[in-house]
């Protein structure tokens, strides 16, 4: 949306030409200003010798949003741009070391709770695997689906670490509470697997409303959800289970 465009057309409908000159358009300039048929003002600042040009993209894509700063690049001047979408660009640009060092801080802090809760160093390190595995897991989805990482999408590696740090103290808990011995992990198996489950089960059915959405980032997020909830699952009831085996086995 170029206002000089405006202006031509202001000026073609009374004289079915196009303004020939600076001083010509500096009069249409005034004459629209004055009338307030257009709000020329919020477009073109003459004493601050500024435009304002409006672009409506295809898509928001990264992509786009790059070839539209290289070509204002292009052509030289004095040209910013600016709008919500470059806000957020920025904001995602910086979200992968953001993230890293949150997701960093998070599990340091959980490990730190675990030994502390568990007071075994070996079932602290057991306990944290499964979310350092989720978390991985839910980052090669994303990498392999072309799911991008933005605001939206981090949120789901806050809620995997949440749920799967609960479903790894619940295990760990309950088999710590019958004894290490290799009775007790089928104990502690038998009596959580069910509760797990039905958690895992009941939280990702009620993401899935998010697939009706017609908004596609609520899809990416319910479908982060599925794979961060089976696979906390799956690997705080097989890979737990497992580790523990082998750690009595080798005390």
């Amino acid at each position: 949306l170029n206002p000089y465009h405006a202006l031509e057309l202001a000026y073609e409908s009374q004289t079915m030409s196009n303004i020939p000159n600076n001083l010509i358009l500096s009069l249409v300039y005034n004459s629209v200003y004055q009338s307030n048929t257009l709000p020329i003002d919020y477009f073109m600042a003459p004493t601050k010798n500024l435009v304002r040009l409006t672009i409506f993209p295809k898509d928001l894509s990264n992509e786009t949003l790059s070839k539209i700063e290289d070509e204002l690049q292009h052509h030289g001047g004095n040209v910013s741009i600016t709008g919500m979408q470059y806000l957020l660009q920025d904001v995602n640009l910086q979200i992968g070391s953001m993230q890293r060092n949150s997701i960093i801080i998070a599990i340091s802090v959980v490990f730190v709770m675990l030994l502390i809760s568990l007071r075994q160093f070996k079932l602290a390190v057991i306990s944290t695997l499964p979310i350092i595995i989720t978390i991985s897991g839910v980052y090669a989805v994303m990498a392999i689906f072309q799911i991008p990482l933005n605001i939206t999408t981090v949120i789901i590696f806050s809620i995997a670490i949440g749920v799967g740090i609960d479903y790894a103290v619940h295990f760990s808990s309950v088999y710590n509470h019958f004894g290490h011995t290799p009775k007790s992990i089928q104990k502690t198996y038998n009596l959580v697997s069910k509760p797990i489950l039905a958690n895992a089960l009941g939280i990702t059915i009620g993401m899935s409303a998010l697939l009706l959405s017609p908004l596609k980032i609520h899809t990416y997020v319910s479908s982060l959800m599925w794979v961060a909830m089976i696979l906390s699952v799956v690997l705080t009831l097989s890979l737990i289970p497992t580790l523990l085996t082998k750690r009595d086995e080798w005390n």
